[in-house]
């Protein structure tokens, strides 16, 4: 499984947190069923699995919460799409400046939900790979 420590665990879910909250203040400014309307929607439904997956991770639980691949797949897109847009503004200032910095934290934490999101994809590949 995953080598990510408590600290970026934690990190990760107060960083995932901040963001689901931010995407739900400014979700009502935009028309239902635009393009923008839905790219938040998808980006919250995202984040809310990337949070779960992190939260059950930080309670070592036992009892794994299952996805579908659907749902994975998904989900997955919108966290790539994150980095993506971080990495490229990021890109944007000198490396170590305050400006460059202050994505780092995002990244790492997209980083954790997508690593998460592809072992429960592995995970479900398996387990289906068994009933076949």
């Amino acid at each position: 499984m995953s080598n990510f420590s408590i600290e970026e665990y934690t990190q990760s879910k107060v960083e995932i947190d901040k963001v689901i909250k931010n995407c739900e203040k400014i979700l009502p400014k935009f028309q239902l069923g635009s393009s923008q309307h839905t790219l938040l929607i998808n980006r919250i439904n995202a984040l809310s699995i990337g949070l779960t997956l992190v939260e059950m991770e930080l309670s070592h639980s036992n009892l794994k919460i299952m996805y579908s691949k659907e749902e994975i797949i998904h989900a997955i897109k919108p966290i790539e799409s994150i980095i993506h847009k971080c990495k490229k503004a990021q890109s944007k200032f000198e490396l170590n400046s305050k400006q460059y910095n202050r994505y780092s934290p995002l990244i790492n934490s997209m980083l954790v939900c997508k690593t998460l999101m592809e072992e429960q994809y592995q995970s479900i590949s398996q387990i289906s790979n068994v009933f076949k």
